[in-house]
């Protein structure tokens, strides 16, 4: 399993949310709804008028916005911040 650190930007109105977590992963994550799917465990929606993902119900709009593979030696620090 590999392990990666993302950044999932939410939209709420006018304002802007950035919020970081270590997910682990069976492959390699190739597809944002899918990375933003396995965070909320619920079924997410692409909004064609905005680019972002929503929740059924929710008006905040979700982002992936960063990802990157956090190496095994440095998951253990990082996981005590985070």
């Amino acid at each position: 399993m590999k392990h990666y650190l993302i950044t999932i930007q939410t939209r709420d109105g006018e304002f802007e949310y950035h919020s970081k977590h270590l997910l682990g992963f069976e492959g390699d994550p190739t597809d944002d709804q899918w990375v933003l799917e396995d965070w909320f465990g619920e079924e997410l929606t692409y909004c064609d008028f905005s680019g972002g993902y929503q929740i059924e119900d929710d008006y905040r709009l979700y982002y992936l916005y960063h990802l990157k593979e956090v190496q095994p030696e440095h998951l253990s620090t990082l996981s005590q911040y985070l």
